[in-house]
């Protein structure tokens, strides 16, 4: 507003500094995993089953609580799901008639199968179910564990993100605080 002085930038929410609690980056070496996958659960299929394990060769899984175990059960149920109806649907597809994807309605009338809507709808809890285990890039950075890949990759990281030059040794610490390095 015109004629009232700016708030000052630490006492702006979300902002550098301000009343947004300090977030530190865990860096996950290579090779780094969690002890054992829990036990897959008896009531999923092959494809849950699948899901369920490969979950746990991730570095996502390095974060996740016993309170997201439900959420990651769930994640398995939905994907075996969505891939049930959609094979109800892709399997008698035909290109000509688009059997499966079209259906007879109350009018005869040539009607989108309702199944279509049941797989979008289960695709979008799927994917917001991804967002939260951070199973996508983009969501186990928000999470904040990355993945460094090369051999020495995490000493470099380390490096860069402290500025210092690539060929003085700097010994790595586990979790690097971002709003430290200014």
């Amino acid at each position: 507003m015109a004629g009232k002085p700016q708030k000052r930038a630490s006492d702006l929410q979300f902002k550098r500094g301000g009343r947004q609690e300090r977030r530190a980056l865990r860096v996950v070496a290579p090779g780094e995993r969690r002890q054992a996958a829990p036990r897959v659960p008896k009531d999923l299929g092959e494809l849950g089953r699948a899901v369920w394990r490969a979950y746990w060769h991730t570095d996502a899984s390095l974060a996740v609580t016993a309170a997201d175990m439900y959420d990651l059960h769930r994640y398995c149920r939905l994907i075996e799901r969505r891939e049930a109806i959609e094979r109800d649907i892709y399997e008698p597809l035909d290109e000509e008639t688009h059997a499966g994807l079209l259906v007879t309605g109350s009018m005869g009338q040539a009607a989108v199968n309702p199944k279509l809507a049941i797989v979008k709808e289960l695709s979008r809890e799927i994917e917001r179910t991804r967002e939260q285990l951070g199973i996508l890039p983009l969501a186990s950075m928000r999470l904040g564990v990355t993945k460094v890949t090369q051999d020495n990759g995490l000493a470099d990281l380390h490096r860069k993100l402290r500025g210092l030059p690539a060929d003085e040794d700097d010994e790595p610490a586990g979790v690097i605080d971002l709003d430290e390095l200014e």
